[in-house]
């Protein structure tokens, strides 16, 4: 067994490093196949294309990159004027953003699948790259910043070293968030909690992630920061959740032969308890009002007014992204669809978070058979702290966007150093909330500091064959969608139901259709 889970260990890291290569060669695939110079002396066929609009040139020379090229493109205002060159003897301007910039270098290129433009502009804060994207009919369709400067490339660095030494943290203490009589996605009968064979398994559980998770992920952040093996950062934290899941998986193992081989569920009485006032109307009493998540829409409401009221001044560039201290650093050509691409995506988010909110509300309670009165007080504590949770985030998330958009479209003035006190105080109370969520209250309230009214040896029914591997629960007879994860924070679907293998389809639609778009 032993020899197994080292097996399986040392593919589990073989696994992520081919992910990291496989997936990063693959999206960074224009550093080895783009911005190849072509002789200085053109053929008719390319002085045809540079007179052509920018859609035709790029259909039929969207891979090379040219000496000297000039070309007649459809702009719009803020794009008039815009000419393409490396020549030195000749100043070409660009409006970026409000700003007067000199071209200094440009590359037709292919990147994420679309033709683009590369250029290197020169403004009065340095040089900056950009990538501009086009419609098939020639106009630009919006730009974004290509290259990260090094401050942001560090920064960005920063970001994801805290994300994945955040996910370390959490998961490094998780069998001590999850309920007591759960453990590693295995029930344990009340009396077998802090049983010296389940104490070794954690023991197990800390070493792995201390020798071989941890340092892992800091030469995997390493080699992406250094570029190495094109080493995405994003896919590098996929690689961390899939150790983490490896490790996680030997210890549910363990946990699982433990509990047959002792027959804990041998001669037991085995009850289900049954909160009859949740299952009744009483139930939205146990999370916040819905009707809160009308500040969030009234945000947004009011937000889409200012931009409808100023549409005719704002800038022809409408940012659509912003870095992590708030700057803007992707913008779109100006329509009265894309001014409201922010609003979109915030009644999307709005929708999704109330959708959790309900998800809260209508999960199916599961009630600790050794004490269940407690246990029913400590689920409620713990749903109506989550809706709270939720309700904070979405709030101050769609306030931040709304303030950063409201003032990169000069709607607002607000100062640089102001910008990244809010954007940085926004994570700041998503981290604080989470860990009081996390650590104070427990998975269903496990770690509440509740008196115990009653204690019994009655053990909750033998549930474990209805959920695979400790994570996945699938029971055709159990008619409720939502359930309580056994290991985690929160809930999970019953993919045993027709209701929740659909709700499953759909998010790994949403979240792989895109993949594979941009992979083709």
């Amino acid at each position: 067994m032993k020899k197994i889970n080292k097996i399986f260990v040392i593919l589990l890291i073989l696994f992520s490093f081919v992910l990291n290569f496989t997936s990063c060669s693959t999206i960074n695939k224009v550093k080895d196949t783009v911005e190849k110079s072509s002789s200085s002396e053109y053929t008719e066929d390319e002085k045809i294309a540079m007179e052509s609009t920018a859609g035709e040139f790029m259909n039929l020379y969207g891979n090379k990159s040219f000496e000297t090229l000039t070309l007649e493109i459809p702009m719009t205002k803020a794009m008039s004027d815009f000419f393409l060159s490396k020549s030195t003897e000749t100043i070409h301007k660009k409006i970026i953003n409000g700003e007067f910039v000199k071209v200094i270098e440009s590359n037709f290129l292919i990147k994420n699948n679309a033709p683009c433009v590369h250029i290197i502009v020169e403004g009065s804060k340095g040089n900056t790259e950009y990538d501009l994207f086009f419609l098939e009919s020639g106009e630009i369709q919006g730009f974004f910043l290509s290259n990260p400067t090094l401050y942001y490339k560090n920064l960005n660095s920063f970001v994801t070293l805290f994300v994945a030494f955040i996910i370390i943290i959490l998961f490094y203490f998780m069998p001590t968030l999850s309920r007591k009589e759960l453990f590693f996605g295995v029930r344990i009968p009340s009396e077998k909690v802090g049983d010296k064979e389940l104490s070794s398994i954690y023991s197990l559980y800390k070493k792995l992630f201390i020798i071989l998770v941890a340092p892992i992920t800091l030469l995997l952040i390493v080699v992406s920061y250094f570029n190495i093996l094109y080493i995405n950062m994003n896919i590098t934290l996929i690689a961390v959740i899939i150790m983490i899941f490896g490790v996680y998986l030997i210890c549910h193992k363990k946990t699982k032969k433990i509990k047959t081989q002792n027959q804990w569920n041998i001669n037991k009485n085995q009850f289900v308890y049954v909160d009859t006032e949740y299952v009744s109307s009483k139930r939205k009493k146990v999370t916040i009002s819905g009707f809160w998540y009308l500040i969030p829409l009234l945000i947004i409401g009011i937000s889409s007014l200012l931009i409808l009221i100023n549409y005719k001044s704002l800038p022809d560039s409408i940012p659509i992204h912003w870095g992590f201290l708030g700057e803007a650093n992707g913008w779109i050509v100006k329509t009265p669809t894309s001014v409201m691409t922010v609003t979109i995506y915030q009644l999307v988010m709005t929708l999704l978070v109330f959708f959790g909110h309900m998800i809260t509300r209508w999960s199916k309670q599961q009630i600790n058979t050794s004490d269940p009165e407690t246990s029913m007080r400590k689920d409620k504590i713990f749903r109506r702290r989550i809706s709270i949770f939720l309700l904070v985030i979405v709030i101050y998330s769609t306030f931040t966007t709304s303030l950063f958009n409201l003032v990169s479209l000069n709607i607002f003035n607000l100062n640089s150093s102001l910008t990244a006190v809010i954007s940085i105080s926004f994570f700041v109370v998503i981290i604080c909330s989470g860990i009081y969520i996390t650590f104070f209250t427990g998975q269903g309230g496990s770690r509440l500091s509740l008196k115990d009214k009653n204690s019994n040896s009655s053990q909750s029914r033998n549930d474990d064959k209805f959920w695979k591997l400790g994570i996945f629960y699938v029971n055709k007879n159990d008619p409720s969608i939502f359930i309580e994860k056994r290991f985690g924070i929160g809930y999970t679907l019953n993919i045993g139901n027709l209701w929740g293998m659909t709700i499953m389809i759909i998010i790994l639609l949403l979240i792989f259709v895109p993949l594979l778009m941009a992979w083709v």
